[in-house]
C-alpha cells in the first residue's frame, strides 16, 4: 500500500476501485499493464476493507450500554422514511 493510497478516503478509495473495474473491463489494456491494474485494485479493496472493519470496531464500542453490553436495535429504513415525510 502507497501513502497515497493509505491517505484515501473511503468514498474516494471505492470511486478508484470503481475505476480501475472500469478500465479491466473495458480498456484493451496489454498483459504488464493488466497486472499492474489489478494489483492495485487488490492492494485498494483490501485497505477498504481495513477501513471497514476498523468502523464496525468503533460503532460496537459506541453502541455498548453502562455495563459494556451490546446494545443492539433493529435498524428500518422505511420508518425513518415515514417519519421525515411526516415532518
Amino acid at each position: 500500500m502507497t501513502k497515497k493510497e493509505e491517505e484515501l478516503t473511503f468514498e474516494a478509495g471505492l470511486a478508484r476501485l470503481e475505476e480501475l473495474v472500469h478500465s479491466l473491463e473495458s480498456e484493451d489494456l496489454d498483459l504488464d499493464r493488466s497486472l499492474a491494474v489489478f494489483e492495485e485494485g487488490v492492494r485498494l479493496a483490501r485497505h477498504l476493507n481495513r477501513k471497514l472493519d476498523e468502523a464496525e470496531k468503533k460503532l460496537e464500542l459506541l453502541l455498548k450500554d453502562e455495563e459494556g453490553r451490546p446494545l443492539s436495535e433493529a435498524f428500518n429504513l422505511t420508518a425513518g422514511e415515514a417519519e421525515e415525510e411526516e415532518d
